[in-house]
């Protein structure tokens, strides 16, 4: 059933009661229990063998687990409405239950009457909720007994049958009324004695209200950092606060019945200007600013009079406030106040306050001293009649900004009219001032005069802007950079491939041109970047040696003639007739200047002639200088005025598409102005569009004698014994081919160590060495040749060193070390030759290791295996040449042997990174090999290194292992 709603009043009591409750109820449930089980014995002994034993036995059983389980809920029980659930629903079952029990039992059986009696009363006493709840089980159970007694039973007479009536109405009744009336009673009981308990809580919170009082006005004015104290029409001492003993260091109980002139003010009797005589005569509080004489304190003392209810004086209240602090603080405002006035007046910037409508109200003197004019002249004024016209929508959308965003906003520049005339930047701060209610008032600014900052500014964006245009200038030659050495490496891809498939005599001799050609233009190219490289850094050096000044010319003529007569030009060298014969100075960087003008001036003219003229100033015979003019003349596509001044900048192109029709990468001519202004001379141009150049340069130069070498007839070198040091395996096959040619014996050394061990057996006419190899590089191989050489009193091997480090520092160190020359990466033929020549002619000849005098007479053909093994491409690319194949599988095999062995070490070190560059490096060699498991193999290795399992790892070693085996013949 639904629960029923109670009022504060009778929940309660309900829940005060409800432990009383539910204890007796649990002992009814108890005692009902007990019967059923009591009645479990009877139906076993009457009814035992008959139908309806069964269920009966499972009603009784099946009531005794409800009363339990009933029971378990309500002791638990903590709600009112959930006792009176469970009572009632316990009750109802009791109730319907024994009408059933009784309609079970024989017709003569009347002794269930006593029983349903003491059931109604108990149904009536146990259950405390509402009436309802009271009412219907009993009434329910008296109802079904007395239906099933008229009915069932045995008819018992008129007289029997009224008095069983008579008798449940009786127990209703009783059960009805003493209980009614016991929980009336209890109930008004328990209320009253809660209002009992409220009226006593009552008087006691009035009494606690009032000591509180009391105490509250103590604490107030102990709190007080005021002195108080009052005193009475005698001038006594009534009350004090704490802050009053404290101060003075005397107790409450000592100053309370004092007078307070005796205390206070060291009087007999109050003075006639005592304040206490002017607050009883007027009867008005008064506050007045003194120096409370106990304490030697400043103080404000305010004193007010107080009255009974008939208005007759009773007492003075007195509050002492120290002021001692804010008297000083006062103080400090004030100086502070002229030390501002101070610093604004002499601020080197400009203060100023402007209201929100843009006027002007204060200007401090800063604006005379940066300005030149009168603060008076602005004060009042809008700044838009300050400011430059220019610049007035800046400020305003300043200050609309700071309006909007009610934030301190700063960094307005603007400019403002100096008295003389000019123009002034100023950088201001634009500062809100806040009312109380946070309205602004006024702005407050400080303006700092910017104008030497501004033109730094914009010198400093100037030159970023030339710095940015020399970036995107470096970027256009690097893109041109790029093209101008893919094309002679296309050709020299191209044409040595055409090469090698070739049988044509003529045409191989027209492609190894070909090649040479395109091989000196990329030479020529990465020598241009290398010496803009070194002049930029101030690197480029210059040599100091004689030369026959008529040769360079003519070797300059012969070097352009084939390119003239290809585009059917006329090219013309015109010398004067007093040119030395020999002069000092760098006859390399000469050749490189005027190289540079004669390649220009083929290369941008289509028809016509170029003409080179070298003149000399006329000089003394007593005179060691001279100067001399080189003037190169075309009537090529000229160059127009406007692109004359960057003609000598690099990284510029006058026009990207002249550059894409004629090649070409811009730094020719850069180089020529650096080289001339290293060698302290001057370069000129004078051109127009469309009617061709001349580019002049004037060099001085040393004149000389011819040098002893030159008197000589340079004669074929004999074949000498030449140990060659090289770690890459085809630059020393290149040397070796290369010297052998030539007709020199020739040993080949793979390292420092294995060269020692040579040069310790055997003593070599020269060696040929390069200067960077692992471990021990040339110029530590030299130190120790020459120490060697020193303590066993040799002669001096010739050592020729090349590298491909073009700084004279390496150069030093090497000639330093005992070298004889230094040669330069890529390796010249020529050079490498008249090197030999020039440090082996005067050597005496020494024992070498036996060699056959003849070239190698040739081998047979290959093995089938060694052909199978290289690819197809190889093969061509050697001519399908036997010893050159066998010699390079040889190699190749070696190479591959070693990565092998480095990658074992790498899987049983477990080191990915060694396993990986081993990987790589076998990836590349074993593309040359025909056998394509061998590269799958390797690729796998490579991709795999960086997660693969090192077991698997090891397993596709040893696969590689295997199918990597040498070809049997």
């Amino acid at each position: 059933m639904p629960p029923v709603a109670f009022g504060d009043d009778e929940r309660d009591y309900r829940r005060h009661f409800l432990r009383q409750d539910a204890r007796t109820f649990a002992v009814l449930i108890g005692i009902a229990i007990v019967m059923h089980l009591l009645f479990i014995r009877a139906d076993h002994l009457f009814q035992r063998g008959t139908d309806i034993f069964v269920w009966l036995l499972a009603l009784r059983f099946g009531l005794i687990g409800f009363s339990a389980w009933t029971m378990s809920i309500v002791l638990r029980a903590d709600d009112p409405d959930q006792f009176d659930r469970w009572s009632f629903c316990w009750a109802m079952a009791c109730a319907l239950a024994n009408t059933l029990i009784i309609f079970s039992r024989p017709g003569l059986y009347t002794g269930h009457v006593v029983i349903d009696l003491f059931a109604i009363i108990a149904f009536y006493a146990v259950q405390p909720g509402p009436t309802f709840n009271r009412a219907v089980p009993p009434i329910l159970l008296s109802l079904g007994s007395l239906s099933l007694f008229f009915y069932l039973k045995i008819y018992m007479g008129f007289v029997a049958s009224l008095a069983t009536v008579a008798t449940y109405i009786a127990a209703n009744i009783i059960g009805w009324v003493v209980s009614a009336n016991w929980r009336r009673y209890r109930k008004s009981s328990f209320l009253a004695n809660r209002a009992l308990e409220r009226l006593y809580q009552q008087a006691e919170a009035g009494r606690l209200a009032a000591e509180a009082s009391e105490q509250t006005w103590e604490r107030i004015i102990d709190t007080s950092p005021n002195l108080l104290f009052v005193i009475d029409g005698a001038y006594r001492i009534r009350r004090v606060n704490r802050a009053f003993v404290e101060r003075l260091g005397i107790s409450r109980d000592e100053a309370l019945g004092q007078r307070c002139c005796d205390l206070l003010c060291g009087f007999a009797l109050p003075p006639s200007s005592c304040l206490q005589h002017q607050i009883v005569s007027e009867r008005q509080p008064h506050s007045v600013e003194t120096r409370f004489r106990p304490l030697g304190i400043e103080c404000r003392l305010m004193a007010a009079p107080l009255f009974d209810p008939l208005g007759r004086y009773e007492a003075t209240v007195f509050i002492v406030q120290d002021i001692t602090e804010q008297k000083q603080s006062e103080r400090e405002l004030k100086s502070a106040r002229e030390q501002y006035r101070s610093l604004v007046e002499n601020s080197h910037g400009i203060i100023y306050t402007i209201r929100p409508d843009g006027v002007i109200t204060y200007l401090s003197s800063g604006y005379s001293k940066l300005l030149g004019q009168d603060p008076s002249t602005a004060v009042g004024r809008h700044f838009r009649e300050v400011v430059h016209p220019e610049d007035v929508a800046v400020c305003e959308a300043f200050q609309r900004d700071v309006l909007a965003s009610e934030t301190v906003l700063r960094g307005l520049e603007y400019r403002i009219l100096h008295q003389d005339g000019s123009l002034r930047w100023h950088l201001s701060n634009f500062i809100p001032i806040r009312n109380n209610r946070g309205q602004i008032e006024s702005f407050v600014g400080n303006a700092m005069d910017i104008t030497v900052q501004k033109q730094h500014q914009a010198e400093l964006s100037a030159a970023r802007e030339a710095a940015e245009a020399a970036s995107r200038a470096k970027s256009d030659f690097l893109a041109l950079i790029s093209h101008e050495i893919r094309t002679p490496l296309n050709a020299m891809v191209g044409f040595s491939g055409l090469a090698r498939r070739t049988t044509d005599s003529g045409q191989l001799h027209e492609y190894v041109d070909i090649l040479d050609q395109s091989s000196r233009l990329l030479m020529d190219l990465v020598n241009d970047v290398l010496d803009m490289s070194k002049a930029e850094a101030g690197q480029l050096q210059l040599e100091s040696i004689a030369f026959n000044l008529p040769e360079a010319v003519d070797l300059l003529q012969w070097q352009y003639v084939p390119a003239a007569g290809r585009k059917n030009l006329d090219l013309q060298v015109c010398k004067s007739d007093n040119l030395p014969l020999w002069i000092k100075g760098d006859p390399l960087r000469l050749r490189q200047i005027v190289s540079n003008l004669l390649s220009n001036a083929v290369k941008f003219t289509s028809a016509g002639a170029v003409t080179l003229t070298v003149t000399a100033s006329a000089f003394a015979p007593s005179d060691n200088h001279c100067l001399l003019r080189f003037e190169v003349r075309d009537t090529g596509i000229g160059i127009a005025a406007e692109h004359l001044a960057s003609l000598f900048e690099p990284f510029q192109q006058i026009d990207p598409g002249i550059a894409r029709k004629y090649g070409g990468t811009g730094l020719g001519l850069a180089i020529v102005r650096r080289l001339v202004e290293l060698m302290e001379g001057r370069v000129e141009v004078a051109s127009q569009a469309g009617q061709g150049s001349c580019f002049a340069v004037e060099l001085p130069f040393l004149l000389s004698e011819p040098p002893q070498y030159e008197q000589m007839t340079a004669s074929v070198v004999e074949p000498l014994a030449i140990l060659v040091v090289e770690d890459n395996v085809f630059n020393r096959r290149l040397l070796h081919d290369t010297l052998q040619a030539w007709g020199h014996r020739v040993t080949e050394a793979e390292n420092a160590f294995q060269a020692m061990d040579l040069m310790d057996a055997t003593r070599f006419d020269c060696v040929v060495l390069d200067v960077r190899m692992p471990d021990v590089d040339g110029v530590e191989l030299t130190c120790r040749l020459r120490r060697l050489e020193r303590m066993s009193r040799l002669e001096t091997t010739p050592i020729i060193a090349y590298t491909a480090d073009t700084e004279g520092k390496t150069r030093e160190q090497c000639l330093a070390a005992g070298m004889q020359t230094v040669l330069f990466k890529p390796l010249d033929s020529q050079q490498l030759a008249l090197a030999i020549a020039e440090c082996c002619r005067r050597s005496s000849r020494i024992d070498a290791p036996d060699a056959p005098d003849a070239p190698p007479t040739p081998i047979s053909p290959p093995m089938p295996a060694v052909r199978c093994a290289l690819t197809d491409r190889v093969m061509a690319d050697m001519g399908h040449d036997s010893e050159r194949i066998e010699a390079y599988l040889q190699l190749l095999w070696d190479d591959v042997a070693s990565e092998l062995n480095r990658l074992d070490q790498a899987v049983l070190m477990e080191d990915r990174n060694l396993c990986r560059d081993a990987a790589h490096s076998l990836k590349g060699l074993c593309g040359y090999l025909r056998d394509s498991r061998l590269g799958a193999l390797a690729l796998t290795l490579h991709s795999s290194a960086s997660s693969l399992p090192f077991k698997e790892m090891h397993d596709l070693v040893k696969q590689l292992r295997a199918l990597c085996a040498r070809p049997v013949a």
